[in-house]
């Protein structure tokens, strides 16, 4: 297996992980109380399109020969950086 297709995999396993809290935050939403909810509301659909911009950006680097992942590897890492804070401020 490739560097890049071990790093592929590591991208999706961590997405994987992503997918399964945001779920959680939306089931911890239709629990929330109306102001809560609101505001709850706002910070999970920020963190929906960061995950989503992380998934195109990951499906840009399976696409992508073996030479111009190292390029492409900066972006995701970018939007992974940003998923996971967003993701964290969330959760606390």
């Amino acid at each position: 297996m490739s560097v890049m297709d071990l790093y592929i995999a590591k991208m999706e396993r961590q997405l994987d992980d992503w997918t399964a809290t945001l779920a959680a935050m939306k089931t911890k939403l239709d629990d929330s109380e109306l102001q809560g909810r609101l505001e709850f509301h706002s910070q999970l659909d920020a963190s929906q399109r960061q995950h989503e911009l992380a998934c195109r950006h990951l499906d840009e680097l399976k696409q992508s020969g073996e030479e111009a992942w190292q390029t492409l590897k900066s972006g995701v890492e970018a939007a992974w950086k940003e998923l996971a804070t967003s993701v964290r401020e969330e959760i606390t």
